[in-house]
């Protein structure tokens, strides 16, 4: 029995070898702690910038708003004819003419009527072209796909662009829902607030 009690105080006294050889063990490399952390750290790290991404996306989509202004044409004078010298002619009798008609007045060329931007200021624009026949291809490939679209020109510095519009609409939510129905599509597109 003493055998076994002084076996026992012996270990007693070694329990702190023990505890190093646990310690050593807990910090020893190991190639599934490892991995698990990468992993770990990698899914962090594409969860942050991906949020990144769509935030500033979404920022950067309401800060667009180009605005351009065509100067209105100025209005054309009409030139005032010079009279003729007045040249007295002999006085004749002179029959009067029977009362001649007023001659109707010339229509005024139509005026080309504004659309009212006011009130649809948010438009969704598929592209910007230099070239009007790949504004228009554009155009009828949305047209196939189910879309309303139409080219309009636009002044940008000395350029003139051609614009593919697929509608205008009162809020920038409507307008966001339309190009969410583009983006499905395949089609990129942004707001302009005109």
């Amino acid at each position: 029995m003493s055998d076994h009690s002084d076996l026992k105080n012996d270990l007693e006294y070694n329990d702190g070898l023990g505890d190093l050889l646990r310690e050593k063990e807990r910090l020893e490399f190991s190639w599934v702690k490892t991995i698990v952390s990468l992993i770990v750290i990698l899914g962090a790290v594409y969860i942050a910038v991906n949020f990144l991404f769509k935030f500033s996306k979404s920022i950067i989509e309401d800060s667009v708003t180009v605005k351009y202004s065509e100067p209105a044409p100025a209005p054309v004078a009409e030139p005032t004819p010079t009279p003729a010298p007045v040249v007295e002619a002999p006085k004749k009798e002179v029959t009067p003419a029977p009362a001649a008609e007023k001659p109707e007045p010339k229509p005024s060329p139509k005026k080309k009527k504004k659309v009212a931007t006011a009130t649809h200021p948010y438009k969704v624009i598929v592209g910007s072209f230099v070239s009007k026949t790949n504004a228009n291809a554009l155009r009828d490939k949305l047209k196939k796909s189910g879309f309303e679209a139409f080219v309009w020109s636009a002044k940008q510095g000395s350029e003139k662009l051609y614009r593919v519009q697929s509608g205008a609409y009162e809020t920038r939510q409507l307008a966001k829902n339309q190009k969410k129905s583009l983006s499905k599509k395949g089609y990129d597109s942004y707001i302009l607030k005109k």
